[in-house]
């Protein structure tokens, strides 16, 4: 049941990054590991169960552009980093990557549904 739900989680990812990146033929590496995390939320801000919860964590890194990453949380988009710092890549090795809120001040530039949502509002 766990490859059923890896498989169809990349396939959502992958329909998340064409529709974000507008590419369809660009080459990933892709990490995966399991993360827990403190609430049903994942690495997600908001209200969630107070249950430790264990998800799949994605982080794509295109072989043609190396210098950035998308990471998901589940088959959720959670955040791109533009330029992999140290931090960031300890943390990939460590499989333990920062939550959404913690996420720019460890690893710098990065994209967010947050940021995306404020660039469409102008």
């Amino acid at each position: 049941m766990k490859v059923l739900t890896t498989a169809m989680e990349l396939l959502l990812i992958q329909d998340d990054i064409i529709r974000r990146e507008k590419i369809y033929d660009t080459d990933y590496t892709i990490h995966m590991f399991e993360q827990t995390w403190e609430s049903t939320a994942l690495g997600f801000p908001g209200i969630g169960g107070s249950a430790m919860t264990e998800a799949t964590t994605y982080v794509l890194i295109p072989k043609k552009e190396a210098d950035c990453a998308h990471v998901y949380f589940g088959s959720q988009f959670a955040y791109k980093v533009n330029g992999l710092t140290q931090a960031f890549m300890d943390d990939l090795n460590n499989h333990s990557m920062a939550m959404v809120m913690e996420a720019s001040s460890r690893y710098g530039s990065l994209e967010s549904e947050e940021t995306s949502d404020e660039d469409s509002a102008d």
